[in-house]
């Protein structure tokens, strides 16, 4: 599944082929979390095409604001905007079948 990241040390979002749920795990860097509001308060804008995924531990890691995502929500460390499925990707590669 084609996934959208944007990290924090880089403007330019990037398109990730990811297979399981641990890769967006390794690419958040931790606990994945699908934020209802950002670190300023704000709800996050969601669509049904769309699911934006975050390190839900990322404010307490210290981790830095990502600049790509000031004007509409704010969020630290590097993000993933996944299409609609991907809550049914396998936990990891091993449970599931490649794609």
């Amino acid at each position: 599944m084609l996934v959208k990241v944007f990290r924090y040390d880089c403007v330019a979002p990037e398109e990730v082929n990811v297979k399981c749920f641990e890769d967006i795990q390794g690419i958040v860097g931790g606990l994945v979390e699908v934020p209802l509001w950002d670190i300023k308060g704000f709800p996050v804008n969601r669509t049904p095409e769309r699911t934006i995924l975050v390190n839900g531990e990322g404010l307490v890691q210290g981790l830095p604001l990502n600049p790509n995502f000031t004007r509409e929500n704010a969020f630290v460390g590097h993000i993933v905007v996944a299409p609609e499925g991907w809550e049914d990707l396998p936990y990891c590669i091993e449970e599931g079948e490649d794609e």
